[in-house]
């Protein structure tokens, strides 16, 4: 077919084009390491609203026996909200199923 590329003149042209590409990100991989670490890194949930739980009651942690507060952010666009049960002896929060009652 006229204008066709063949197989490896396809491969040859994208590896030209992705190289310098590949090259810049390898020596800036430090930057591609701490954008990830800020979009992806554990969230701070000590600083989320409390929310009371649904039965009024009171959980304590399994590890410290310390009070433990439900605590809730609200999800971007409307959806759902991001809801965890934190520690604040331990320092330490467990993740909840965003929909749903919770009791204790």
């Amino acid at each position: 077919v006229a204008g066709a590329l063949s197989r490896q003149h396809a491969i040859d042209k994208t590896v030209r084009t992705m190289r310098p590409l590949y090259l810049k990100a390898a020596a800036n991989l430090h930057h591609l390491r701490s954008a990830a670490a800020r979009e992806f890194g554990r969230a701070d949930a000590s600083r989320w609203p409390v929310r009371p739980m649904d039965d009024g009651s009171s959980p304590r942690c399994g590890a410290c026996g310390g009070g433990m507060t439900l605590r809730a952010r609200p999800a971007p666009n409307g959806g759902a909200e991001l809801r965890v049960l934190h520690c604040a002896a331990c320092r330490q929060h467990h993740s909840l199923p965003a929909a749903g009652g919770l009791s204790s």
